[in-house]
């Protein structure tokens, strides 16, 4: 399926192909592809923890010979808890609905190179979402941040009733190259995560989980077609 432009909106729509049919079980080319892509998906939690757990161990063995050590732990557990929490909703299980408040808590735990900004243009309030559509909001905010090669902005807005609008601008953002085609189609997506790695699974997997939950991503021409595109992530 291709992308389509639609005037005179201007608006690249992304339509949603549905990954799976309950109807037609997977072949053994696509349960290997799951598998791998659960392999992928443990590597980088390992490696998003890795340099706390590290930093949280370090400092305890340093405890005795040096008090201070002890408040290098602390933090780090705190940090820890924190990325553990954001990790295990992104990837993990979605059946519980999130507020805005909830989303915006777990958006500040995203770890942010120091020249990286975040913006979030919607209120911290008990107004509940999905629980799949906050997780692919986080994932596509993970997704963002690495976007920026360390330098820009990320922007998070509402647009309107579940309708959220994300971008990012600086010197060297660009989204991945294949991001539109993994939102368009799901089992693209499947395909290439394990190709991508741990380093660029994030891509496939939001890819996935809009064409899953059947989430409308549409990626925005502005009025001077701006690079890289924003994306308006929608319920419906």
């Amino acid at each position: 399926m291709s992308a389509q432009v639609v005037m005179p909106e201007r608006l690249l729509k992304v339509d949603m192909v549905t990954a799976s049919d309950a109807n037609n079980p997977q072949s053994p080319s696509n349960a290997a592809r799951a598998a791998a892509l659960a392999e992928i998906l443990v590597a980088r939690l390992c490696h998003d923890l890795a340099g706390l757990v590290g930093s949280l161990a370090g400092a305890l063995e340093l405890a005795a010979e040096d008090p201070e050590a002890l408040a290098v732990a602390q933090s780090s557990a705190i940090a820890l808890q924190a990325r553990l929490r954001l990790l295990r909703t992104a990837f993990g299980p979605s059946e519980t609905a999130l507020s805005r408040a909830d989303l915006h808590a777990l958006f500040s735990m995203i770890a942010l190179p120091r020249r990286v900004a975040l913006h979030l243009a919607f209120p911290n309030d008990e107004v509940a979402m999905p629980g799949t559509f906050a997780q692919l909001l986080l994932v596509l905010g993970m997704l963002g941040v690495e976007s920026l090669a360390g330098e820009g902005h990320l922007v998070l807005e509402a647009a309107g009733p579940g309708e959220f609008v994300l971008s990012i601008s600086g010197p060297r953002a660009a989204w991945p190259s294949g991001l539109i085609t993994y939102l368009t189609d799901p089992d693209s997506a499947l395909a290439s995560a394990p190709v991508q790695g741990p380093r660029g699974v994030l891509a496939p997997l939001a890819g996935l989980l809009a064409g899953l939950a059947g989430i409308s991503v549409q990626a925005l021409l502005g009025a001077h077609d701006e690079k890289p595109l924003p994306l308006l992530i929608s319920e419906r």
